[in-house]
C-alpha cells in the first residue's frame, strides 16, 4: 500500500540512509554541499491527494490538493524527487507560494521564518505504483529501490506535506565520490 509510512526506522538500513532519512534542517543546503545544485519542476496543479496524503494533511478524502512535484538535481543529475501537497480553499493553495515557486525550493522559504513549524519524519520504501515511484519514472529514474521520508510543516494552522523521495543514483553518487554521508548543516 502506497499510503504506509513509519515514524521508526526502516528495518534493513545502513547508519548513512538513517542519517539521510532523519536529518532535520535543509535538504537543499545538505544536496547544495554536494554539487552544483539545480531544480526541474515536473508540475504543479490541483488534484486529488492519496488516502495517506489526506490523512497526513488532516483532510477528509476527495478534498482537493495543490500539488507541486519537482526533480532535485547535483551536477545535473536528478537525486530525490520531491512531491509537496496543500489543501486548496477557494480555489487557492493554503500556501500561496506553492503555486508560485518555479525553480526555486522550498527550502529558502521553509526555515527562513519562525511561524513555520516541521512535525516528525516518517520513511517508507515507495511500492512501484506510489505517487513518488510514478514522480521518478517521469524524471527518467527507476521506480523501485527508492528510499523516502516525509514530514508535514504548519504555518498558521494550515499544513504542507513534504515527501522527499532519495534515488538509488543518489547513494552511489555518494560511494562512488567519496562524499560525507553525514554533513552537518
Amino acid at each position: 500500500m502506497d499510503d504506509f509510512w513509519s515514524s521508526l526506522p526502516l528495518p534493513g538500513l545502513c547508519d548513512d540512509q538513517l542519517h539521510w532519512l532523519f536529518a532535520p534542517g535543509s535538504l537543499t543546503l545538505r544536496l547544495k554541499a554536494l554539487g552544483q545544485f539545480g531544480l526541474e519542476v515536473a508540475g504543479q496543479r490541483a488534484a486529488l491527494p492519496t488516502q495517506g496524503e489526506a490523512h497526513a494533511l488532516g483532510m477528509p478524502p476527495g478534498s482537493l490538493v495543490w500539488v507541486r512535484e519537482v526533480g532535485l538535481t547535483v551536477d545535473g543529475q536528478v537525486m530525490v524527487c520531491a512531491r509537496s501537497l496543500t489543501p486548496m480553499h477557494n480555489d487557492l493553495p493554503a500556501w500561496p507560494e506553492l503555486a508560485g515557486y518555479g525553480n526555486q525550493p522550498l527550502g529558502s522559504l521553509l526555515y527562513t521564518s519562525t511561524t513555520i513549524h516541521r512535525g516528525a519524519f516518517e520513511c517508507q520504501r515507495p511500492p512501484g505504483d506510489s505517487p513518488l515511484s510514478r514522480l521518478a519514472r517521469s524524471l527518467g529514474q527507476p521506480g523501485m529501490g527508492l528510499l523516502a521520508r516525509r514530514s508535514r510543516f504548519t504555518r498558521d494552522d494550515q499544513p504542507l506535506l513534504i515527501a522527499e523521495c532519495f534515488v538509488p543514483g543518489f547513494w552511489k553518487r555518494l560511494q562512488e565520490t567519496g562524499a560525507p554521508l553525514k554533513l552537518a548543516i
